[in-house]
């Protein structure tokens, strides 16, 4: 029997592939995410690991995922998953997920992106 390479077992091991390159992807980016999370929530009591962490993971895969949109039209669909996925509101995260969004998209455009000033 010939064995097609679209079979499920091909195609798990694919998506899996894929996921695994998009983890390292993901953590390349880590450092300015951690930088971001201290430049504006460093006072908040939620830490990057247990609170933020997941806002910017979903914020750089929606980059990966919808390439061609811009965030005035992904951030809907994101509020809405974000909200039926997670336990934070929306309002509480919007930014680490658009900065995640960004990041994975044109992650020089961030360099100045830090909305506390630096200067006091």
């Amino acid at each position: 029997m010939k064995k097609f390479a679209n079979e499920p077992e091909d195609v798990n091991r694919q998506q899996r592939a894929k996921e695994i390159a998009n983890d390292d992807e993901f953590n390349t980016h880590d450092a300015s995410f951690r930088r971001h999370y201290q430049l504006n929530y460093a006072d908040d009591p939620r830490s990057y690991g247990s609170f933020y962490s997941d806002a910017y993971r979903f914020g750089y895969d929606l980059g990966v995922h919808k390439p061609d949109l811009s965030w005035e039209q992904v951030e809907s669909f994101a509020r809405n998953e974000w909200t039926a996925n997670h336990a934070a509101s929306w309002t509480e995260i919007a930014e680490a997920v658009r900065y995640g969004w960004t990041e994975e998209r044109d992650p020089d455009k961030l360099q100045v992106h830090h909305y506390r000033d630096q200067s006091s």
